[in-house]
């Protein structure tokens, strides 16, 4: 018996994983709805059409720059002035291209405070560059408030607009409360005479943080002193054009704090310029008078030689004071902090010691300090390293230019004692040549000390022209296309978005179905084997149905499924020995009495002698459907009113088919059933008969089924597509798992075939004679 039933089961196709969810059996469950995603995907495109027909167009314009890295400058001590890696130094240079000043400053340069549109019926387009018909200018764009939008109307030959009911002329300036602005008239507009326009103010601050938000960086290349810039907006040009100024005005603020120094050194140079010419003017002048007062005309060969000495000590010992101011001023520079400290004189040399590099390196320190505070304040991580680093380098200075100053003051008293030495040979030369000396030794100090400084001040000049901006433009700003909307992304939207509500629409539709929709279904939520499918019958239009499908000859599609049912049924080990046949169902209008009726046929067809009982005694049925005549029946039997013999009628048409109608019907059909009269009655047909088939009540309504299943040995459990009740399911696998049915099997009844049915289009058989 075992082995029948797993080869039945085999039979039935029972393919699906208990745990695993049947996509394919919802998707076949569901294309009946087919015609609703269609209607959905339609209106979803149709929307979408809409969408990119009338939503205003967002451009993109796309640059790439490259980020020239200045060198690492090491001091004699080892101490570097960078502590950032090339990341960190480029996200820095990224935050200053993005900073309010630069985007500030960009705004001014193109006047993107005055927004033109176009006015249309549902689409407005804005107006920039040649596009727009006039420009517009403030001399303040501080003080500019938001207002508008205001509509304009527009004249190629007109002199004037009219913004909020008053008239403004072209080419003059006008206060306005929005700002004082002037609006001159594009010469390369080319539109229609007379047009429709809608003009808006907006501030710097909601223009600034409007592009902000639309300014995208990218420092993620394989290249690390590259950086990718994009922005998107309304107007290609003007996205274009928003790149170009930002890159520039980025360059002018480097090339600004570049020159610092340099310029601070320029200052300093071009002041001392100015008191040493005014010295030697009067030294040369005093040599003059001092020769025509004195009739001097050459000097001896000592004085020449006193000259010459005494010419290198003055001057040994004027460098000497000069590095001492240096010193001076260095000291009075790393005393003060360095937001105060302002810029170093970046081209002296005072010395060769490290203390040269070191200042070098504190001035490029300093301002790399100042220039973080104003980006990202105090607490930021790269202002704490920078204040440190500063603080070292102050230290570090402040003890070398102590030991600098030291030794320059020792320089300085070893050359005045020379020169003490040298002025003890004015005794041997007359005063007069004396006096001349004195004066050419001033005007030699002071002519090298001029020819110095011009030097220096030449150096600083060429410094600062030489100044270059950080960046280089690898990829030049270019429109990259349109941001949005899409056509590929605006239709996956609307594809999807319609696969979507179909899909709730779907999901609602299945929590909300409570009938069976198909046998994979029953495979896995009872585990009973399926051992028929039965198919809807179609009736032709005007014909009657009949509950009659199996016949002597007949090759329809459902009287070959009963055959099929017929032999399933020898699996189940349905013999002479196991001959009884229950055949139930869970709720009225599931086809089990046209499943008996017909199984029954099938098996009387065979050959072998068939009795079908009528045992639904509280709604009978079978007997109207056969044709025979109800009374008397098994009820007349089962309380004495008929005999066996009285109540077995033949089925007209069928030699070895016969029926035992339902009879009267009983107040108290439970108690019938239980009593031995019925049992006595099922034996004494197994003898007369090859096969009984019970015609039994369903099993949900009343306990009839379950009493009859005690004198059956195998059971026909029959459930309906679009009828059975998913709540019986629970029912149905109890009573196969307990066995409160014998040796049960599942029959699906009412199944649609169709090209679209996961069971295909309906099949049938060309034999011409009976199986």
């Amino acid at each position: 018996m075992n082995t029948d039933n797993e080869l039945l089961k085999s039979i039935s196709a029972h393919t699906d994983k208990e745990d695993a969810p049947d996509v394919k059996g919802f998707i076949f469950r569901n294309l009946k709805y087919w015609p609703l995603l269609v209607f959905l995907l339609v209106v979803a495109n149709l929307l979408a059409w809409l969408y990119l027909r009338y939503t205003p167009k967002s451009y993109r314009a796309e640059a790439m720059i490259a980020i020239k890295k200045d060198k690492d400058i090491t001091s004699e001590g080892g101490l570097r002035i960078s502590l950032m890696d090339d990341k960190v130094a480029l996200e820095k240079e990224v935050e200053l291209l993005k900073s309010p000043d630069a985007i500030e400053q960009t705004i001014k340069e193109l006047h993107l405070y005055g927004i033109i549109k176009s006015k249309g019926k549902i689409l407005q387009k804005e107006l920039y560059g040649i596009d727009a018909p006039f420009t517009i200018t403030s001399d303040d764009p501080e003080k500019i408030k938001n207002g508008g939008p205001f509509e304009i109307s527009y004249s190629i030959k007109g002199k004037s607009l009219v913004i909020d009911n008053k008239e403004f002329s072209f080419g003059q300036w006008h206060n306005t409360p929005w700002g004082r602005f002037r609006f001159e008239k594009n010469p390369l507009y080319k539109g229609q005479p007379e047009e429709d326009f809608e003009l808006s103010f907006v501030s710097l601050d909601n223009m600034g943080a409007s592009i902000s938000k639309r300014l995208v960086s990218d420092t993620r290349t394989k290249v690390s002193e590259l950086i990718m810039l994009s922005v998107n907006d309304y107007h290609p040009k003007k996205a274009v054009d928003i790149l170009k100024t930002i890159v520039k005005v980025y360059d002018g603020i480097t090339v600004d704090n570049k020159k610092g120094s340099y310029l601070t050194t320029y200052k300093f140079i071009d002041e001392r310029l100015s008191l040493v010419e005014k010295e030697l003017s009067g030294v040369e002048s005093e040599i003059q008078r001092f020769k025509s007062s004195n009739a001097i005309v050459d000097l001896s060969t000592q004085g020449d030689a006193y000259l010459q000495n005494v010419q290198v000590s003055d001057q040994k010992i004027a460098e000497v004071n000069l590095q001492l101011e240096l010193v001076d001023k260095a000291k009075s520079y790393i005393s003060k902090p360095p937001s105060e400290a302002g810029s170093l004189p970046a081209m002296f040399d005072i010395g060769n010691s490290p203390v040269g590099s070191q200042m070098q390196e504190l001035n490029k320190t300093d301002m790399e300090l100042n220039r973080q505070l104003q980006l990202s304040g105090p607490d930021n991580p790269r202002v704490k390293v920078l204040e440190d680093q500063s603080r070292r380098l102050r230290q570090s200075i402040s003890e070398g230019l102590t030991n600098m100053r030291s030794n320059l003051v020792t320089s300085r008293n070893f050359y005045i004692g020379k020169q003490a030495g040298f002025n003890n040979m004015l005794r041997d030369i007359p005063q007069k040549e004396k006096g001349l000396l004195d004066i050419t030794r001033q005007q030699a100090i002071k002519n090298g000390i001029f020819s110095f400084l011009l030097q220096k001040r030449e150096e600083s000049a060429i410094a600062v022209a030489a100044t270059v901006p950080n960046s280089q433009f690898i990829r030049r700003p270019m429109y990259a296309g349109v941001l949005k909307p899409t056509l590929i992304k605006t239709a996956i939207v609307a594809i999807g978005s319609a696969i979507f509500l179909f899909m709730v629409f779907v999901g609602i539709m299945e929590s909300l179905r409570n009938e069976l929709e198909e046998k994979q279904e029953l495979e896995k939520l009872v585990g009973a084997p399926i051992v028929g499918e039965l198919s809807q019958s179609k009736v032709a239009k005007g014909e009657q149905a009949s509950s009659i499908v199996v016949g002597e000859g007949k090759l329809t599609v459902e009287a070959e499924q009963f055959r099929d049912l017929r032999t399933n049924l020898n699996y189940m080990g349905l013999n002479k020995d196991n001959k009884v046949v229950l055949v139930t169902s869970s709720m009225p209008g599931e086809g089990k009495t046209y499943v008996a009726l017909n199984l029954a046929i099938s098996l009387a067809l065979t050959g072998k002698k068939v009795a079908i009982l009528a045992l639904d005694l509280r709604k009978p049925k079978l007997a109207k459907e056969a044709g025979i005549v109800s009374k008397p029946g098994i009820t007349d039997y089962l309380i004495g009113n008929a005999t066996l013999d009285a109540i077995i009628k033949p089925m007209p048409g069928y030699n070895s088919l016969f029926m035992l109608p339902e009879g009267s019907i009983p107040p108290n059909p439970a108690e019938l059933i239980m009593e031995d009269r019925l049992k006595n009655m099922v034996d004494m047909l197994r003898e007369r008969f090859d096969y009984i088939i019970f015609d039994s009540p369903p099993i949900g309504s009343v306990t009839d089924a379950k009493l009859l299943a005690s004198y059956a040995n195998s059971t026909i459990f029959v459930t309906r597509i679009g009828n059975t009740l998913k709540s019986f399911y629970p029912m149905i696998k109890d009573a196969y798992e307990t066995r409160k049915l014998p040796n049960m099997g599942i029959v699906v009844n009412g199944i649609k075939y169709s090209k679209l049915s996961r069971y295909g289009q309906r099949y049938g058989y060309g034999y011409t004679s009976e199986a």
